[in-house]
Formats: C-alpha cells, structure tokens, sequence
C-alpha cells in the first residue's frame, strides 16, 4: 500500500486524528506494513424458482499491520461495507 493509498484508508476508518497520525508517523518509520488483502468469489445459487443463477463477489479489506485479523465488519464486498449494505438495503 502506498502512502497515499493509507491516507485514504485512514481518513475512512473512523479513528481519530491523534490515532491517524500515529499509524501515518509508524508508517513513515516502515515500523507497520499495511496491506490491501483482496479475494474474488464466483459461485451459483439458485433462486427462489429453483433456477441455477451465477454471482460474482469482489473482497476487500484494508489491514493496518498487514497481518491483523480480519473484521467482517471491515470488509468490502464490492466495494460497501456491511453497514453500508444493510443502509443502502432499507431506502
């Protein structure tokens, strides 16, 4: 991950300024190594008729160390979180 990339993974993370900072001051000091972690599934489900439909999911998620465990709460399935999809759901 580029520094810019982890400036826009920061300023969306909902940390703090001072937290921000700090991860951007380790970062500069190569004492963190953030990663963008990616994975892509394809699979077939049928729908409510019984008919075989195929369905393509992009994965992403943005680790701060570069070896954290993974939060489902972080990860973006093409591209919206799951908080974002359980909003955009319910409008």
């Amino acid at each position: 991950m580029t520094r810019d990339e982890f400036i826009t993974h920061l300023n969306t993370s909902g940390d703090t300024e001072s937290v921000r900072r700090f991860y951007l001051k380790s970062f500069d000091a190569k004492e963190i190594e953030p990663k963008n972690l990616s994975l892509a599934i394809e699979y077939d489900a049928p729908n409510s008729f019984g008919t075989m439909l195929r369905g393509y999911a992009d994965c992403t998620y943005g680790s701060t160390y570069g070896r954290d465990p993974v939060s489902y709460l972080f990860v973006k399935i093409d591209g919206k979180t799951s908080t974002e999809w359980l909003q955009s759901s319910s409008q």
